[in-house]
């Protein structure tokens, strides 16, 4: 047979849909406990959503305006986490997801905005976020 006479190949394109709900079925997969999922959700707030993805969103442009506030960010979800499980909180709540925000805008002011970042700025947030 001819090899031009055979049909042409045809290559499938694989499509993966819609990236944004296959991106939120992959962070969707996070347990209920872990921190990045906490992380996420107390950031998706900040617009009234519970979208790990819009959260994931807020925290790139976290990164991306200040690395100090990404940074310490995600050092005040680390400290409402440890402090929740000492106590005996369930961050799994909406209202430990609303505590979890409230630690990071607090610490975020205290810590990156009225004291220059060090570690005495750091303690004196903390002090401020026990508060609640």
């Amino acid at each position: 047979m001819n090899p031009a006479l055979k049909e042409p190949r045809y290559f499938s394109i694989i499509l993966l849909g819609n990236p944004i709900s296959y991106f939120d079925g992959m962070l969707s997969n996070l347990s209920k406990y872990n921190l990045l999922w906490i992380y996420f959700k107390a950031l998706s707030f900040i617009t009234f959503n519970s979208n790990v993805v819009t959260g994931f969103i807020i925290s790139i442009g976290l990164l991306i305006h200040s690395r100090v506030a990404f940074v310490l960010s995600l050092l005040a979800t680390t400290l409402i986490f440890l402090l929740c499980n000492i106590l005996g909180i369930s961050l799994q709540s909406i209202e430990g997801i609303i505590l979890t925000g409230n630690f990071i805008f607090t610490f975020l002011a205290i810590a990156g905005f009225f004291l220059l970042s060090s570690v005495r700025s750091i303690l004196w947030s903390v002090i401020a976020c026990l508060e609640y």
